[in-house]
């Protein structure tokens, strides 16, 4: 099976829908001999920030001479973003050959009475086989989805790191705060260390329960220990304190305070790991911190009309963009580019994005789940001039019309979204 054609085996099972639970890709990842325990790794869960802070520790851990992987959901652009590893994409060849012997697996699964595994188990087991295959030191591992019973959840990683908690996915991991905090929880294993990010009161009640029942040290991140000292839409500069010591002058390419509360939670993440024996040095620190990039969030995609693209797809990523870009659209037009599932809280989205634009235009995402054109423009209606196109590629064209030469054009929704606007940009993947 070559590259594209595993691809399009891999894709193909998405009709099997998406399911919680561990029975299956524990089986499949045991027919492929158990991968997941060949490689060390950290494990982040959390409702945003999760993928900021997993670039933020691959590139740290490459900076530091550690042979490491990627492991993350969704893709933008490449499905091999996905898994990545020493700074490249999975080659189609290596992803072609895991996957033929992954789906000879799964027919053992199916003959011995098994449900077919789901596309994000494949893709699970495919990326730890190739981790394991090439003989990492180390490997960052994003949850897909909740954390308790997600699939990457096989793993017994040297730390667990807790983004920030907020609802998202109510429908399947709870309309609370709290019950949402308890499946993130999930990832929390016996005797393994814990960092969490900034918490409310609620979610951060849960999360020390949970570390204190399994014995797990846990430390969270303070806001106070984090400040900026200059932005720009290049990035920021900002310090740290450590262990009662401010460490100053660190360059990230990512842009927002939500961005420089992700970089506290990374730092405190490789303080850890050091303690654990990991050798990360100062200079690997700031090299792999303004190293990191992740596409599609806060990403200035073009200039003249400025372009940005961010994924924000619940009312706390919503708020984070608006304090993100705000000091950059002053005296700007401004119109928004808005797709979104229809699972998720679109009128409240609406509301705070709004805020920033002077027009929008609503389009549809290439995706089942997707909120239907004309509905979402009712939406928006509701709070500013909107036009409906449902093509991305057009709706963007429209809107860098409407906002001209000096205007700005904001790009946000969906992360199945942005990767279609790049696309349409001639933009290709970007490796951390």
């Amino acid at each position: 099976m070559d590259g594209p054609a595993a691809i399009e085996w891999i894709h193909s099972t998405c009709k099997l829908g998406s399911k919680l639970g561990l029975a299956n890709v524990t089986e499949l990842s045991r027919r492929m001999g158990d991968a997941h325990r060949r490689f060390s790794s950290v494990h982040v869960a959390g409702t945003n920030g999760k993928g900021s802070v997993c670039a933020m520790l691959y590139t740290t851990l490459r900076a530091a001479g550690y042979r490491t992987g990627l492991f993350t959901s969704p893709y933008l652009v490449d499905f091999r973003e996905r898994i990545q590893a020493d700074g490249h994409l999975i080659s189609y060849a290596d992803l072609g050959r895991i996957a033929a012997r992954v789906r000879d697996a799964v027919e053992g699964m199916l003959a011995d009475g098994w449900n077919h595994p789901t596309e994000y188990e494949i893709v699970t087991v495919i990326g730890f086989c190739y981790f394991a295959e090439m003989g990492l030191d180390a490997a960052v591992i994003e949850v897909g989805l909740g954390g308790r019973l997600d699939m990457t959840n096989i793993i017994t990683p040297d730390l667990s790191v807790i983004t920030p908690v907020s609802l998202d996915h109510t429908h399947i991991l709870g309309d609370t705060i709290e019950k949402i905090a308890y499946e993130k929880a999930g990832i929390i294993k016996s005797g393994i260390p814990v960092v969490s990010a900034p918490q409310s009161p609620g979610a951060a009640g849960v999360l020390r329960e949970a570390a204190e029942a399994r014995g797990a040290a846990i430390t969270f991140a303070d806001r106070d220990d984090v400040r900026i000292t200059a932005s720009s839409l290049e990035g920021q500069v900002i310090d740290f304190c450590v262990d009662g010591q401010w460490e100053t002058g660190y360059s990230i390419p990512l842009i927002g305070a939500h961005q420089a509360e992700n970089a506290l939670t990374a730092r405190l993440a490789v303080e850890n790991l050091r303690r654990q024996g990991y050798r990360i040095p100062e200079e690997a620190l700031r090299v792999g911190f303004g190293q990191a990039r992740w596409p599609g969030r806060v990403e200035v995609a073009a200039r003249d009309p400025l372009v940005i693209l961010d994924g924000t797809h619940n009312p706390a990523g919503a708020i984070a963009l608006r304090d993100a870009v705000t000091p950059f659209l002053t005296g700007k037009k401004v119109v928004l580019v808005m797709g979104m599932m229809e699972d998720k809280d679109v009128s409240h989205v609406a509301a705070i994005l709004t805020s920033l634009a002077d027009d929008a235009v609503a389009t549809r995402v290439d995706n089942p789940r997707a909120m239907d054109t004309r509905s979402l423009a009712e939406i928006l209606r509701g709070y500013i001039p909107v036009q409906a196109v449902d093509d991305p590629a057009k709706a963007l064209i429209m809107a860098k019309e409407i906002a001209g030469k000096n205007g700005a054009v904001l790009v946000t929704g969906s992360l199945y979204l942005i990767g279609s606007v790049k696309e349409a940009l001639g933009q290709t993947a970007v490796v951390p």
